[in-house]
């Protein structure tokens, strides 16, 4: 199971956002996309689950081009939970994750027991399957989350692609979904805003500016004290936290 990025680049109102971009996600890796805002992060994420089409490039999932295959089928090979989830209608929890098996159904097709039991399931892998009768928008910005993941699990899909989901959230939420996804064992791609998150849960990082990626490896290669003056304009200490055992980045302000 591979998912493969090669040589994309975007241009929108003829300007470049992306420039000859590669990059790959193997099963079960946490691939991050750090940058600032403005860098390309969303917009390759975008190309990849086809929101966005690439001026050039190829986009492979297991080895076949996106682009040669449905939109449907897309959907039955990645999922996507993206940071704004809120909905003009008002569903109930239940109805919100069965629309994840969608891709699996033909036009008119009815709702099986096997689609609710997939429903029930993927819930509970979020902690929310007393939460079927509720309307969303009731639910707090966390719980929210909760069910888009479990709306995208329910695609039962092999990829899933995280566009900046913790953007608005509570640290304590942008852990609780972190852990969750981590505990998942799925092949994921996220986008994210804070470095140490991203050094707590990526197997690998691509870090990106205007367009490009700058560097790529594991954190302790890319996040380095040089790479984040460069790119994000700020300085700071990286470190091994003594109690976690993982990189710890502290920033300095102007004055210091």
């Amino acid at each position: 199971m591979k998912l493969e990025v090669k040589d994309l680049c975007v241009e929108i109102s003829s300007k470049k956002i992306v420039q000859d971009v590669s990059l790959n996600l193997k099963k079960g890796e946490f691939v991050g996309i750090v940058g600032p805002n403005g860098s390309g992060k969303s917009t390759i994420l975008k190309s990849i689950y086809r929101a966005i089409k690439p001026k050039k490039g190829s986009i492979f999932i297991n080895n076949v081009d996106i682009s040669k295959i449905s939109i449907k089928s897309t959907a039955k090979e990645l999922a996507v939970v993206s940071q704004f989830n809120e909905n003009n209608f008002d569903f109930k929890v239940e109805d919100m994750v069965m629309m994840g098996r969608a891709p699996h159904k033909s036009t008119f097709e009815f709702d099986t027991s096997k689609d609710y039991e997939i429903v029930y399931e993927c819930l509970k892998k979020v902690s929310m399957e007393s939460y079927g009768d509720r309307n969303f928008s009731t639910l707090s910005g966390g719980e929210k989350q909760r069910v888009v993941l479990a709306r995208a699990l329910a695609q039962d899909v092999d990829f899933l692609i995280l566009d900046e989901p913790t953007n608005h959230l509570d640290i304590k939420y942008q852990i609780q979904i972190l852990d969750l996804v981590k505990s998942l064992n799925i092949s994921v791609i996220s986008a994210l805003h804070d470095l140490n998150l991203a050094a707590a849960y990526c197997d690998k990082i691509y870090m990106v500016n205007s367009g490009e990626i700058v560097s790529s490896g594991i954190s302790k290669d890319v996040l380095t004290e040089d790479n984040i003056k460069h790119v994000f304009e700020v300085d700071c200490e990286v470190s091994i936290h003594p109690k976690t055992n993982r990189l710890n980045i502290v920033y300095f302000s102007g004055g210091i």
